[in-house]
Parts: C-alpha cells; structure tokens; sequence
C-alpha cells in the first residue's frame, strides 16, 4: 500500500504469522499486535534492521524498516522465547512497476 509493505502479526503465546517474506529495498511497516501482558513480549528485537521496540500491551505497535540486503534474519522478543524469520528477497520486474520503478 502506498510503496510500502505491510503486515500485521499477532503477538499471543508466539508471533503469528512467524516468517515474514518481504522485498529488499522496499519500506515495511508490520503493526505488531500485542494481546497479552507477558514479560517476554514487551519488545520484538531486529537486530539487523531496527534495533528493538517496545511493544506496549494490549495495543497495535507500527514497527519501520526498509530491509538492504537479502537473505534470512530472525527477530525474537527480549528474552529470546518468542522467535521469527524475517525472509529478504531481490525485487522482481514487477515488484519496482507495482512501486513506479523508482527503488
């Protein structure tokens, strides 16, 4: 939407859904939606892209990026239980049309 992608994962027990495929070079907003009070989920850590962000409780958290480089990296919470790949692919011809082909 808008030259970004988005996504929104739910964060109860575990993230849902856990693997993320995205478009390198591409701006990603993924709205994390917190539905629990958990210590373990207070914050959703990425560490190659973003660093960490706290999630508040009970609420929807917009988290932004644009990924650089393909390839596979995890996101976990703070205390490492939650776990969740976050998958980088080259744009296609098509993708940079759908986005004006000015990425």
């Amino acid at each position: 939407s808008d030259g970004f992608q988005e996504l929104d994962i739910l964060v109860k027990g575990r993230y849902m859904p856990d693997v993320v495929r995205v478009i390198r070079g591409i701006p990603v907003r993924l709205r994390f939606k917190r539905e629990e009070d958990t210590q373990c989920s207070e914050q959703v850590i990425f560490s190659e892209f973003c660093g960490g962000v706290r999630l508040p409780a009970y609420r929807t958290t917009l988290v932004r990026f644009t990924p650089t480089r393909c390839g596979e990296f995890f996101f976990t919470c703070a205390l490492g239980m939650y776990h969740g790949r976050l998958l980088v692919v080259p744009p296609s011809r098509r993708d940079l049309a759908r986005i004006g082909g000015n990425r």
